[in-house]
């Protein structure tokens, strides 16, 4: 078998320190927010999908190397470039703060705005939700605030309000819907959380207690996202319809990943079946505002 060739390893250490994958949502969910806001594809898209890809990827970068001593206590964590020790804490700083530094004025070309919600998210990631994590089960609500925060930043790249309607549900929507995401992390991976000394939920609801948490807060917050798209003026038929008919079927689906009987629980397909769900969510809002604005 060849060994991986050295520029491939590099960018490989890379791509995990600024967790591309995370990154790229952020940035589709930025990308979403401008659409939204009425704006077409156009140079002030990819600007501000860049800056907040830059932005994204240093705070994940910056995260790791707070978290480096954490991390390598951690299963789930401890093969990341910094505490398996293919990456430097030096080199991962320099990273972070370029990336930082260089999204933080792309931003900057698209607005005030978006710039200081950019920055704010960065503070609510690395500085309030990174030092509650080992003191504070509360640390999940900055935590999930700072994946609210990216739709706002397409939208008021786009010349939107923040007190606009259409932003206010979807960034409404994108913090409550990131509370169970954060549950289900803390419920299969409870023994690494307890391992890093990390406070969570699960050390005082035991399992099934947090899953019917888990469950009772999606199909709450489903009801209120049908709610506010049914009786708003900003939207228009296509997102109450379809996400009418996706509501039941996402809960039946949901409950069964989650109460499988006898059988372990299904994480995976209770994060793909949540992910979906918000994906979708975010293509209706996208779709309903580009067929309002053709032409």
């Amino acid at each position: 078998m060849k060994r991986e060739s050295k520029p491939a390893e590099l960018l490989s250490r890379y791509t995990d320190l600024v967790k591309y994958r995370l990154s790229l949502a952020v940035t589709f969910s930025s990308a979403a927010g401008y659409l939204i806001a009425g704006r077409k594809a156009d140079p002030g898209l990819i600007v501000v999908s860049a800056g907040v890809l830059l932005l994204a990827s240093g705070s994940a970068a910056l995260n790791q190397v707070q978290e480096r001593r954490t991390d390598a206590l951690m299963e789930r964590t401890a093969g990341r470039p910094i505490p398996c020790g293919k990456l430097e804490v030096g080199k991962a700083r320099i990273s972070a703060a370029l990336l930082l530094v260089s999204g933080t004025i792309l931003l900057l070309f698209s607005g005030i705005y978006p710039a200081i919600l950019g920055v704010a998210c960065i503070l609510l990631y690395n500085l309030l939700y990174t030092i509650l994590k080992p003191r504070s089960i509360l640390a999940v609500i900055p935590g999930a605030l700072t994946g609210a925060i990216p739709p706002a930043i397409g939208f008021t790249a786009a010349g939107g309000s923040i007190a606009d309607p259409r932003i206010i549900c979807l960034s409404s929507f994108m913090f409550l819907w990131q509370l169970p995401h954060f549950w289900l992390v803390i419920l299969k991976y409870r023994d690494d959380y307890y391992r890093a000394g990390f406070r969570n939920l699960a050390g005082f609801i035991d399992p099934g207690r947090l899953k019917l948490l888990v469950l009772g807060w999606v199909m709450v917050t489903s009801a209120i996202l049908l709610g506010f798209l049914a009786f708003s003026d900003a939207f228009g038929r296509l997102p109450v319809i379809t996400t009418a008919l996706l509501n039941p079927l996402f809960i039946i689906l949901f409950i069964k990943a989650l109460f499988p009987g006898e059988k372990p629980l299904k994480f995976s397909a209770a994060f793909i079946l949540l992910n979906t769900f918000g994906f979708l969510l975010i293509v209706i809002l996208v779709l309903d505002s580009l067929l309002k604005n053709r032409g």
